[in-house]
């Protein structure tokens, strides 16, 4: 009944929301395109996406995107078998090709703008694609022959989707019906070869964890949505949707400056901001108190305790955690009123997922909306499930040592040593040694005026946990490098 009064109260739930959403899939068929074309008659009046300096309302963004579609289909003959990749950063043009493409069927790659050369030709060579839309920066990649004429890039002053979308077009074609097509974001691709996570532009399987954010987030109740997560990852492009549906106003810059994101909240007043653990991180140690935030939903990557503490503390309770992975989707959720009695945990699984530990420990899931229905997927993170249901996580199954015949995970320690004061950054990877086969080491940055050397701190770990928790080697360092997705590199640690 709640779930029920809320669609209502969003109106999507109304008459007339039946008879639009009939019409939009009469005209653009099952994909994303009609969705945005629902919308965009729902709310006529309200703006969609800023970027740039730049508002678009949703009756634009929707002509926009199908005008795209009409061009790249009677220019370029895209349609339901073509792969096309959008290697692109946050930005207007880029989210208005994810819809466009959407309405071809065709199927569509959401590709990492941070990768090398190398990594791209290599990528390329294995997944064939069949089009290409990409930012600026990746011109001297593109101009090659052999993408010449199968790419668009995003903003260029030619042969660009910017001056396709401001000249003049026979806008009375028609397109034909397309089967909906996949959208793919690739997983891993930064150190390690990219693996595919597909599932269909449009999926009434979404409407769980969507259900879940409306009744536990109640973002029915807000219009401003900062997305600082770029839409190449899946939590990003979920946020695109999520805020779509609710026919938000979305803001969006083209990389994350924790200045930009700042003076938005504070101008525009925004009300909900979607990010990764670091973002919100950094949002925070502006030391600054944003009266307009009504919700933070992190994801992406661990959550400290910490940081959840620190945000209830100082915010309220206004931080929400999700958990989940590229196969799996959302499907793990902690309130801030389950961070608040327990900030270490990741929550408790939604409505519409099963999960259960692997006899090694490792946490699965199975979901609706997940890409394999069939069978449980492995997170591969190992956890343990209290009586009440909530969720907590040891380490990555890939990140564990055996330390003189004991199972060690460095998040233990991370956890530990980031309630230390005097610690501003941690990170803990395993090394070899002879004696205990391996032990733990710890890069720590500490605060500018910090005393703390690596013996009281050793003294400390004692004090705080478990004898094989404390390090063989502590390091301590100016900066952390971290991914592109504000995840910790353990690579770069190494």
């Amino acid at each position: 009944m709640q779930l029920i009064k809320k669609l209502h109260a969003t109106q999507l739930l109304t008459f007339k929301a039946l008879y639009f959403l009939f019409l939009a899939i009469f005209k653009d068929g099952i994909n994303a395109l009609m969705l945005l074309g629902f919308i965009s008659k729902l709310h006529k009046d309200k703006d969609a996406l800023h970027y740039d300096e730049e508002t678009l309302t949703y009756p634009t963004l929707y002509a926009k995107s199908l005008k795209l579609a009409k061009q790249l289909h009677f220019k370029y003959n895209i349609h339901s078998k073509n792969r096309v990749a959008i290697v692109a950063f946050n930005s207007s043009n880029a989210i208005i090709s994810l819809f466009a493409t959407s309405r071809l069927g065709a199927n569509i790659y959401m590709l990492n703008p941070n990768l090398s050369q190398p990594q791209f030709l290599k990528l390329f060579s294995r997944m064939n694609f069949d089009f290409y839309i990409y930012d600026d920066e990746l011109e001297s990649l593109f101009t090659q022959s052999k993408f010449k004429d199968i790419s668009l890039s995003t903003y260029g002053e030619k042969n660009s989707i910017k001056e396709h979308l401001k000249e003049s077009f026979d806008e009375s074609k028609k397109l034909r019906y397309f089967k909906p097509s996949m959208i793919t974001v690739l997983t891993g691709g930064t150190t390690k070869e990219a693996k595919p996570a597909s599932r269909s532009s449009f999926n009434f399987g979404f409407l769980y964890p969507f259900s879940e954010l409306l009744l536990k987030a109640n973002l029915d109740n807000y219009r401003l949505v900062y997305i600082a997560t770029p839409i190449y990852h899946g939590f990003g492009l979920s946020a695109v949707f999520i805020a779509t549906v609710l026919g938000a106003k979305m803001y969006v810059d083209k990389r994350f400056e924790v200045h930009t994101m700042d003076k938005n909240i504070l101008n525009d007043k925004i009300e909900v901001v979607i990010g990764v653990p670091l973002m919100i991180n950094r949002l925070m140690k502006q030391d600054k108190h944003f009266e307009s935030l009504k919700v933070i939903i992190s994801g992406g990557a661990m959550l400290y305790p910490t940081l959840a503490t620190h945000i209830l503390e100082t915010h309220g309770e206004i931080i929400y955690n999700l958990y989940g992975t590229s196969e799996a989707g959302f499907c793990i959720m902690a309130t801030p009123k389950m961070l608040k009695i327990h900030p270490n945990s990741i929550g408790k699984a939604i409505r519409g997922v099963n999960r259960r530990l692997a006899d090694d420990g490792e946490l699965e899931v199975k979901t609706s909306w997940s890409i394999d229905l069939d069978n449980w997927i492995k997170t591969g993170d190992r956890a343990i499930i209290d009586d009440d249901g909530m969720i907590f996580l040891k380490g990555r199954v890939d990140d564990m040592i055996v330390s003189g015949g004991e199972n060690v995970y460095p998040l233990e320690l991370e956890t530990i040593l980031l309630t230390h004061e005097d610690i501003l950054e941690v990170g803990v990877i395993g090394v070899k040694d002879e004696e205990f086969g391996e032990r733990l080491k710890a890069i720590v940055v500490k605060k500018a005026d910090s005393n703390l050397d690596k013996e009281n701190l050793k003294q400390w770990i004692k004090e705080h946990g478990a004898r094989h928790l404390v390090p063989s080697i502590i390091e301590f360092r100016e900066k952390l490098d971290y991914t592109h997705l504000g995840k910790l590199d353990k690579v770069q640690l190494k």
